[in-house]
This record gives C-alpha cells, sequence and structure tokens, in this order.
C-alpha cells in the first residue's frame, strides 16, 4: 500500500469520526432549537400527538430545551404543569404570548405554575453549580458506626465537626469542593437493625436523599449504593437520634444476616441531581417560638402557633410563593427569655439565620431580615424539641408580648463586604477616608466574621496609627462598645494590636491581641484576621500570628455603630497603605487562608 493510499484512508476515518460525533453529540442546552422542543412534544404524546397542535401549544418534558428562551420578567417567564400521570412528569413552555410559530405559549386552560428565576434557570439551563468551588457541610446518620468517608478516593479532606456514638447525627465539614466531586460513605452494621441516611448543604443548596419528602422545595441525590434492602422509618419514628434533621427521617436499610457485621455503602457526585422538574415555587419553613406566634405572606396569616408546645420546632409548606414575597413572624412571649429561630428551603437552597458553627455561614444562604423587640442571636434553643441544630443561636426577647422577624423570599447577606476602591492601593488618611454605618456592610455578627488585606508599611511612627475602628459609641476609648473591633499599629514598631473592646483592669490597661513579631517594611504582607464566637486570631501571610479566647462573648456591634477605615482619633497617614480590604460574613479557616495567601 502506497503512501497516498494510506493518506486517504486516514482521511477517511477522519471524516467518519467527524459525522459520527455529530451525530451523537449531546445536547448541550445553550441555544433555542425549534426542531427539538417540537420533536419532545411529538415524544411526550406519543401516536397520538396529532391531537396535541405541537405547532401551536409545545408541552416540553425536557426543560433544557428552554434555556435562555423565555426570558427572566414577567412577560415571557418559564411555566410549569404538573402533569396528573402516575409517573409525575411536568411539562414546560413560556408563559407569555408565543414568539416563536411552534409554540413557547401554554394556549390551555390548565393550571400552570409560573416558576421564579432561580428555580427557572436550574431546570432549563442549570449552569448555576457546574463552575462552582464551594465549601460543604455533609450529615450522615449510621447504625451503628461510619466506618470511612472519602473525597475522589482521599479520606484526609473531611473534617469532623460532631461525632459520637450511632445516636448522634455525625457532621462533617469539607473545604473548597467541585462540582462533581464524587463522595462515597461506608457504613457498618454490627447487629440488629441497620441503616444509614445523608444529606448535604453545598453552594447553599441542600441535597437530600430521595423517599425523604421535601421533593417540592429540595435537590435529590443522584446515588448508588450498595446493600440497600428498602427503606426504615425505624430510627425517626422512635426518636432516638438526638437533632435529627426532618429530611432525613427515612433511611436506607441495611441487609439484615445472622452473621455480622454488615456493611453498606453510597456513592454520589456533588450536585447532581435526580430529575429536579418535581421541584415548584413551593417553600419549606422550619420553625421554633418561644412562646406562640403566626405567620404571615403579603400580610395574609398561612400558620397560627398556639397549641403547640413552647419547647417544639415545626415545619411547614406553603405552595407557589413568588420572588420579593414578605414573610413575617409575628412572635408572643409570655414570660421569661423568649426567641425565635427560622429557616426555609426554595427551589434547592437553604435560607437561614446566622450560624455559630465553624464554617456554616459560607455554606448556606443567610437571611437579610429585620427584628422588633429582639436584641440579638443570643437565645440559646437547646431545650427546643425536634430542635432546628442547623441554627445554633435564634434572635432572642426579654420583653413580655409581642416581638417579629420579617423577610423577603430570596433575599440573602451577601457572602462579602468589601471596600469600593480595593482594586488598587489606597493610603489610610485621618479623617479622608470612608465612615459607614455597620448595617450598611450587611455583616451578620462581629464575632463570627473575617477580615483580610494587603498591608505595606513604609516606615515606623512615633504614635499609635489606626487601620480601622468600629464603635458603637463613635468614640475612641475607654468604654465598653468603643472598640468591637479597632485595628492598630504600635508606636516606634510595626507589630500589631487587635481590640475588640475596652477592659478597665490593671490601671486601665488595655486588653487585646497583639503579634509578636514586626511586618517587614516596604513589602507587601497578607493581614486575615477571624472572629470564632469568643476567639480572636491575627494571620500574616498565611501564618498564625497570635490568637486568644475571651471566654466570654464579644460585644456585639449595633446595626448604628461608626465603621471607619482610617478612624478620625489617630494619625494614620504616615506610611500605611491597603489593598482588597475584604470582611466575610463567616469565618475563614486556617487552610483557606493559607490558599488565599499563595493566590
Amino acid at each position: 500500500m502506497n503512501f497516498k493510499s494510506i493518506l486517504i484512508i486516514l482521511i477517511c476515518i477522519f471524516l467518519f469520526y467527524i459525522i459520527n460525533l455529530a451525530i451523537n453529540k449531546k445536547e448541550s442546552f445553550t441555544s433555542f432549537s425549534p426542531d427539538k422542543i417540537l420533536e419532545n412534544c411529538k415524544d411526550n404524546f406519543g401516536k397520538d400527538y396529532k391531537n396535541q397542535d405541537c405547532n401551536k401549544s409545545a408541552f416540553v418534558s425536557e426543560p433544557g430545551y428552554l434555556c435562555g428562551i423565555c426570558g427572566d420578567d414577567s412577560k415571557n417567564p418559564v411555566t410549569m404543569i404538573r402533569n396528573s400521570k402516575e409517573d409525575k412528569l411536568n411539562y414546560y413552555g413560556c408563559g407569555g404570548t408565543k414568539i416563536y410559530n411552534n409554540g413557547l405559549s401554554w394556549n390551555t386552560n390548565k393550571e400552570t405554575i409560573t416558576l421564579n428565576k432561580l428555580l427557572a434557570e436550574k431546570i432549563t439551563c442549570n449552569n448555576t453549580n457546574k463552575e462552582s468551588i464551594s465549601n460543604m457541610y455533609l450529615y450522615v446518620c449510621a447504625d451503628d458506626l461510619c466506618t470511612k468517608i472519602t473525597i475522589d478516593g482521599n479520606s484526609n479532606r473531611v473534617t469532623p465537626v460532631n461525632r459520637g456514638s450511632w445516636k448522634n447525627m455525625n457532621s462533617y465539614f469539607i473545604e473548597n469542593i467541585k462540582y462533581g466531586t464524587e463522595v462515597e460513605i461506608l457504613v457498618e452494621n454490627t447487629g440488629g437493625n441497620g441503616g444509614f441516611c445523608i444529606s448535604y448543604i453545598w453552594n447553599k443548596q441542600l441535597y437530600i436523599l430521595d423517599n425523604n419528602g421535601f421533593q417540592n422545595t429540595a435537590n435529590i441525590i443522584n446515588y448508588t449504593s450498595k446493600n440497600n434492602v428498602g427503606w426504615d422509618l425505624y430510627w425517626y419514628n422512635t426518636n432516638q437520634i438526638t437533632n435529627l434533621f426532618p429530611w432525613m427521617h427515612n433511611w436506607i436499610k441495611i441487609d439484615n444476616p445472622s452473621n455480622f457485621p454488615k456493611y453498606g455503602s453510597i456513592k454520589f457526585k456533588i450536585g447532581d441531581t435526580q430529575k429536579n422538574g418535581f421541584m415548584t415555587n413551593d417553600i419549606t419553613v422550619f420553625l421554633g417560638i418561644d412562646d406562640n406566634g403566626s405567620v404571615l405572606l403579603n400580610g395574609n396569616p398561612i400558620y397560627n402557633k398556639s397549641k403547640q408546645e413552647w419547647n417544639k420546632s415545626i415545619f411547614f409548606n406553603i405552595p407557589n410563593v413568588k420572588d420579593n414575597a414578605k414573610l413575617e413572624f409575628k412572635c408572643i412571649n409570655t414570660g421569661g427569655p423568649g426567641g425565635i429561630g427560622v429557616a426555609y428551603l426554595r427551589s434547592g437552597y437553604l435560607f437561614t439565620l446566622p450560624s455559630s458553627v465553624a464554617g456554616f455561614n459560607s455554606v448556606a444562604n443567610i437571611m437579610k431580615y429585620t427584628q422588633k423587640n429582639c436584641n440579638g442571636l443570643t437565645y440559646d434553643p437547646s431545650s427546643i424539641k425536634n430542635n432546628l441544630s442547623f441554627l445554633t443561636s435564634w434572635e432572642n426577647t426579654s420583653v413580655v408580648g409581642d416581638f417579629s422577624l420579617t423577610t423577603n423570599i430570596g433575599e440573602s447577606i451577601p457572602d462579602t463586604w468589601t471596600y469600593p476602591k480595593s482594586n488598587k492601593w489606597m493610603i489610610i488618611e485621618q479623617n479622608k477616608n470612608p465612615i459607614y454605618k455597620w448595617k450598611d456592610l450587611n455583616i451578620s455578627s462581629n464575632s463570627n466574621m473575617s477580615i483580610s488585606f494587603l498591608l505595606y508599611i513604609s516606615n515606623t511612627y512615633n504614635n499609635w496609627r489606626n487601620i480601622f475602628h468600629i464603635s458603637n459609641n463613635n468614640n475612641d476609648c475607654c468604654n465598653i462598645g468603643d472598640r468591637v473591633p479597632g485595628l492598630w499599629i504600635y508606636p516606634k514598631s510595626t507589630r500589631l494590636l487587635l481590640v475588640n473592646d475596652i477592659k478597665m483592669i490593671n490601671n486601665n490597661k488595655q486588653v487585646g491581641v497583639s503579634t509578636n513579631d514586626g511586618i517587614r517594611l516596604n513589602r507587601d504582607c497578607f493581614i486575615t484576621m477571624t472572629w470564632s464566637n469568643t476567639t480572636v486570631s491575627i494571620y500574616e501571610n498565611g501564618l498564625l500570628k497570635a490568637s486568644r479566647d475571651y471566654k466570654l462573648p464579644l460585644i456585639a456591634a449595633i446595626p448604628e455603630a461608626s465603621f471607619y477605615i482610617g478612624d478620625p482619633w489617630y494619625k494614620a497617614n504616615e506610611g500605611i497603605q491597603i489593598k482588597d480590604f475584604t470582611i466575610y460574613n463567616y469565618v475563614l479557616s486556617q487552610r483557606q487562608i493559607k490558599d488565599m495567601y499563595k493566590k
């Protein structure tokens, strides 16, 4: 065979490969395809499709074909019809006037549900997760043992947060998880009944097992399992598991032979869900009130708590809730301390109050809300039955009588607040830098946050120099609440002092957190500070330099507290520059801080 013949054969093989690739190309759902919609409509009705004019009213069961077509506003939204067939197949289309010849307008008298933008993008384009990297909380209940958890085959990335006997729900914090990461969980039954249940929160979303309810509001994990012999309500019905989540009531049962131990496992990929066409605009509300109260949606009563015990939390469903609907909780405290804990699920996303659990505020949506007659997230709900254990603190009131909490559906507090000029180096100048109110920053709590920035010091100075300062009283010193917190540079040094308030002890000495080593002059230094409940820490270039546990709660920053970058009480325009000043609405871990420094 000569060279020309070989070349012709290779060209033919190449052309065959290109043609085959085009034929079998997987639908990407990134552009409008009238033919695909018409084909899908005909497939839905089979031989009877002639009775359904798909050219006028396209019933689409594969919502991906609608990616980017229907629009995001109310003029042409994505709509859904819930089919009454046993297969529970849902149909989708555009709810406004038809804009293409072959349909996308329902033209039907059937009742439709108009999907919110969040859900519409999820079930059509589904691009919100594929490029995401997020922290994760994994929850595992196992009778008897959870023996091993691997992340892409690596068991070293899993950090136990709460791990005890089989009667405890175990929780694990896992950082920087990519979409599609493979997770495998191995469990062991050492005798008698055996089973396990899992769920996880990642990228602001809740993922649960099937057959656990909440199909309208949560993502259902697409998984494979071994030694799965059905479902069992035994552990939920007998209330044997401490702080078991309501979405984990039905367990995968492990085969129960006469010989033990018996092993089971579950494997899944992060963000991978079973068909999410069951989800609607419904929301599931999780609520605890001490003592009584009612719930209103856009001013209309939808739930009343008066007959339940004061120390019992509940959950309930509200159908077809639109964007920005006003959800209001009007409560009554009949005596002693009172409080309210609230969370809700919508379109797979979990919205909660701020949590004191390490890292949790980085995995869930933190509700933006207003309150009346409450005095902060200080109520201890540990005595509440069926406790909302993902809400470690509730809004507290000491007022006997009315108190309330109000939020707009879908509104959450941003993950970070960044100084507007953070893309450039800025000089700290006395009385020339901006002043904000603490409430303008939308940071949940000054005792569960982080701050990072680049710091450049060109000289030492004879007096104290301030970098930033939060004050409840708009004063420098020396009363409780004057510094909540503030950061200074020592005189004749480049050491840092971080103060959260002033304690009058030992002849009025300041109590704070100080670094022992000075920062090198004329070099960038990456500064990170974390506030984790009562512990305050300072990092320089990814290394821990100072830490202090105050043992008592830090003085809270009130909404009207003044926030300065370079306060008015110190000459801060002597050789200090900062860049990328960012406040995080959660506590950064040491690993995250090191990764940020490397970048």
